[in-house]
């Protein structure tokens, strides 16, 4: 599902700097993930996966290609918690995980030369 997602972002995506803005929002939220999976160990671990897919699907919230990753990122939910390696809470984790990490690349890294999305 990851794949189709990256090939989805680089069908409907043609600037590149966007492209990379996808990209490192979607290392950040591997990474935070990683990082809070191991620091709670078992309270909540949230899927790297689903987190990236949060993640991409944030970056179109204001496209017309929203519908594309949204379904998608529900798509990676739904495979997570079929497979056993994710439960509720680590899905409901990874939703702001996946958030901050486009808002963080998005506003405060200086990635959007003052122009928002």
């Amino acid at each position: 599902i990851m794949i189709i997602s990256l090939v989805a972002v680089v069908i409907t995506e043609k600037r590149m700097q966007k492209q990379l803005k996808i990209i490192a929002t979607m290392a950040l939220a591997a990474i935070a993930s990683y990082i809070i999976g191991a620091i709670s160990l078992v309270l909540v671990n949230p899927g790297i996966f689903t987190a990236m897919s949060f993640g991409i699907m944030t970056a179109y919230m204001n496209k017309g290609s929203f519908w594309i990753f949204f379904l998608l990122a529900l798509a990676m939910c739904f495979f997570e918690a079929w497979s056993g390696s994710a439960n509720l809470f680590d899905i409901a984790a990874a939703l702001p995980v996946g958030l901050l990490s486009f808002y963080l690349i998005d506003n405060n890294l200086g990635m959007n030369n003052g122009k928002g999305r």
